[in-house]
Protein backbone atom coordinates (compact mmCIF):
# COMPACT_ATOMS: atom_id res chain seq x y z
CA UNK A 1 0.00 0.00 0.00
CA UNK A 2 1.17 3.45 -0.76
CA UNK A 3 0.38 6.33 1.55
CA UNK A 4 2.34 8.82 -0.60
CA UNK A 5 -0.64 10.59 -2.18
CA UNK A 6 -2.06 12.85 0.55
CA UNK A 7 -5.44 13.07 -1.19
CA UNK A 8 -5.87 9.33 -1.76
CA UNK A 9 -9.03 8.01 -0.14
CA UNK A 10 -9.02 5.13 2.33
CA UNK A 11 -11.87 3.51 4.25
CA UNK A 12 -11.48 2.61 7.92
CA UNK A 13 -12.54 -1.03 8.30
CA UNK A 14 -13.49 -0.41 11.94
CA UNK A 15 -15.96 2.51 11.66
CA UNK A 16 -16.44 2.77 7.89
CA UNK A 17 -15.43 6.42 7.55
CA UNK A 18 -13.66 7.49 4.36
CA UNK A 19 -10.51 9.48 5.06
CA UNK A 20 -7.83 11.18 3.00
CA UNK A 21 -4.32 9.86 3.66
CA UNK A 22 -3.21 13.31 4.87
CA UNK A 23 -5.90 13.25 7.59
CA UNK A 24 -4.92 9.90 9.12
CA UNK A 25 -3.42 10.00 12.58
CA UNK A 26 0.22 8.87 12.52
CA UNK A 27 2.63 7.92 15.28
CA UNK A 28 5.84 5.96 15.71
CA UNK A 29 5.30 2.29 16.48
CA UNK A 30 6.50 1.80 20.08
CA UNK A 31 7.58 -1.76 19.21
CA UNK A 32 9.49 -0.91 16.02
CA UNK A 33 10.97 2.60 15.67
CA UNK A 34 11.28 2.14 11.88
CA UNK A 35 7.53 1.58 11.57
CA UNK A 36 4.51 3.88 11.78
CA UNK A 37 1.08 3.22 13.27
CA UNK A 38 -1.95 4.75 11.57
CA UNK A 39 -5.07 5.86 13.36
CA UNK A 40 -8.55 6.78 12.29
CA UNK A 41 -9.40 10.38 13.22
CA UNK A 42 -13.08 9.40 13.60
CA UNK A 43 -13.03 6.29 15.79
CA UNK A 44 -9.44 6.74 17.10
CA UNK A 45 -8.60 3.08 16.41
CA UNK A 46 -4.85 2.63 16.01
CA UNK A 47 -4.09 0.09 13.36
CA UNK A 48 -1.68 -1.17 10.77
CA UNK A 49 -2.21 -1.67 7.06
CA UNK A 50 -4.84 -4.37 7.60
CA UNK A 51 -7.46 -1.98 8.96
CA UNK A 52 -7.59 0.26 5.89
CA UNK A 53 -9.32 -0.41 2.58
CA UNK A 54 -7.79 1.28 -0.44
CA UNK A 55 -10.55 2.84 -2.55
CA UNK A 56 -10.89 3.03 -6.32
CA UNK A 57 -9.34 6.19 -7.70
CA UNK A 58 -12.25 6.92 -10.07
CA UNK A 59 -14.12 9.86 -8.58
CA UNK A 60 -17.33 8.93 -6.81
CA UNK A 61 -16.78 5.16 -6.98
CA UNK A 62 -16.14 4.20 -3.34
CA UNK A 63 -15.47 0.51 -4.08
CA UNK A 64 -12.34 -1.31 -2.99
CA UNK A 65 -9.32 -0.95 -5.29
CA UNK A 66 -8.36 -4.52 -6.15
CA UNK A 67 -6.15 -3.99 -9.19
CA UNK A 68 -4.06 -1.42 -10.97
CA UNK A 69 -3.09 -0.58 -14.51
CA UNK A 70 -0.91 1.85 -16.46
CA UNK A 71 -3.01 4.42 -18.32
CA UNK A 72 -2.65 5.03 -22.05
CA UNK A 73 -2.06 8.76 -21.53
CA UNK A 74 0.48 8.13 -18.78
CA UNK A 75 0.16 7.53 -15.07
CA UNK A 76 -1.23 4.60 -13.15
CA UNK A 77 -4.72 3.81 -11.87
CA UNK A 78 -5.61 1.82 -8.75
CA UNK A 79 -9.18 0.73 -9.35
CA UNK A 80 -12.05 -1.62 -8.64
CA UNK A 81 -12.59 -4.37 -11.20
CA UNK A 82 -15.23 -2.37 -13.13
CA UNK A 83 -13.02 0.69 -13.58
CA UNK A 84 -9.96 -1.46 -14.27
CA UNK A 85 -11.81 -3.02 -17.23
CA UNK A 86 -13.02 0.40 -18.47
CA UNK A 87 -9.49 1.84 -18.30
CA UNK A 88 -8.23 -0.90 -20.61
CA UNK A 89 -10.97 -0.70 -23.26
Amino acid sequence: MSWNDPNKLWKCKVCGDIIKAKDMLKAANPFDPDDEILGCPSCKTASGDGEWMELCEREGCGKEATCGTPLKGGGYLRACFKHFKEANE
